[in-house]
């Protein structure tokens, strides 16, 4: 069986859309004072593009990505768009994904007003 591009492409948008869904809702239960001002399709929007912005600072792995959602949830610096110099450092930094989400936490919880 082969699958083309395009039903790959379909199927990829499905799994983000389904991803940011589940993000969605794990936000309003882990961090509802966080998002309350945001409605339902509001908050799916911008839980996408915290996924694209994981993805493209190469974050791959499920966890990576739903912690760097959290964080861009928590830490304004790194959920608006541009996200602040310090955080897109971070993010562009030759690093394992580790050591990015590592250097954001503690920039952004563990030190905010370095951040």
């Amino acid at each position: 069986m082969r699958i083309r591009n395009d039903q790959l492409a379909k199927m990829t948008a499905v799994v983000h859309a389904v991803f940011a869904s589940r993000m969605a809702a794990h936000l309003r239960e882990v961090f509802p004072d966080l998002v309350q001002s945001l409605d339902e399709h509001a908050l799916r929007d911008r839980c996408s593009l915290w996924i694209n912005q994981a993805l493209e600072a190469g974050f791959e792995d499920e966890a990576d990505v739903e912690l760097f959602v959290e964080l861009c949830a928590y830490c304004p610096d790194i959920g608006n768009i541009p996200m602040a110099p310090w955080a897109t450092a971070i993010c562009g930094a030759a690093q394992t994904p580790a050591a990015k989400l590592s250097a954001l936490l503690d920039q952004s919880v563990f030190a905010p007003e370095a951040g």
